[in-house]
């Protein structure tokens, strides 16, 4: 026999009262009201007029909740039986459920196998594509390939879409020219997969770069270049103390002559050697 509800109960009423008549005579006892001002003189007609408002209006929310009570008697029994036969139904339901549940997620696993195989195929060799994109982040990128409703051909499909989409997006971004700023620009589409971000983020550390460059370029000593070389010119010897129990500081005036490489890697000595320069006055 087919499970069907079948509520035997008189067809609901609605809840009939004078209304029309209470609304004509509110709207014309109510009419004294429009626009009255009371003074100091009639407050006390005030408080007697709120009074008698007041309990009118208490009578009627006093019997709307009487007859909502009394309305909902025998739904709240025919609720209760209605939970008896839901919790009946329930268990059985739940058993089901578990076991469609454990099929749609063997279903899943094997779909994920299968599309490991096919990634695995596609990329075989290219760690480099792997270590950018593994396999378990080209499923999240896609997950609609997992759907019962797409058949494993056209998954294939979504994921080789993907792919190829990352490897679009790696020449892209070799084509910046990037140097040795690549690897943090890769690292930082790795995080979202977005060329136009990563292409945005290559702008940035390349200004940055390019700042620090300037700035370390302004904070150099200037270099005094002569084109023309004296004899004269040679610095003095500095001599050398004989007695090793003393190490005096000795002061020695001299220019330098060399290309700004040279002179960068000579001022990099003397920091390293706490030798204490300066400029020739």
């Amino acid at each position: 026999m087919a499970m069907e509800l079948i509520v035997k109960e008189p067809e609901m009423q609605s809840i009939t009262f004078n209304f029309d008549e209470l609304k004509a005579e509110i709207g014309e006892a109510l009419e004294k009201y429009r626009g009255l001002v009371y003074t100091d003189a009639t407050i006390k007609d005030a408080k007697a007029d709120r009074a008698a408002l007041n309990k009118f209006r208490d009578a009627l929310e006093t019997k709307r909740k009487e007859i909502k009570k009394r309305a909902m008697i025998p739904y709240e029994a025919f609720a209760e039986q209605v939970k008896v036969l839901t919790g009946l139904i329930d268990f059985p339901l739940n058993e089901i459920d578990k076991q469609v549940k454990a099929y749609e997620e063997r279903k899943k696993e094997e779909r994920l196998a299968a599309l490991r195989k096919f990634y695995d195929f596609l990329w075989n060799g290219y760690d480099f594509y792997i270590s950018v994109l593994p396999f378990e982040k080209a499923i999240l990128l896609k997950k609609e390939m997992l759907n019962a409703s797409v058949n494993e051909k056209a998954a294939e499909g979504l994921l080789q879409d993907v792919l190829e989409k990352i490897k679009k997006d790696l020449n892209s971004i070799a084509a910046l020219e990037l140097g040795a700023n690549e690897p943090a620009v890769i690292d930082f589409y790795k995080s979202r997969y977005d060329i136009n971000a990563a292409i945005a983020k290559a702008k940035e550390i390349k200004a940055t770069a390019e700042a620090k460059k300037r700035q370390e370029e302004k904070a150099a000593p200037a270099i005094v270049q002569s084109p023309i070389y004296k004899p004269e010119d040679e610095p003095a010897q500095i001599p050398v103390s004989e007695t090793a129990e003393e190490t005096p500081v000795i002061q020695v005036d001299f220019r330098v002559w060399g290309t700004k490489e040279q002179l960068l890697k000579l001022q990099a000595f003397l920091k390293e050697n706490s030798m204490k320069y300066g400029k020739v006055k």
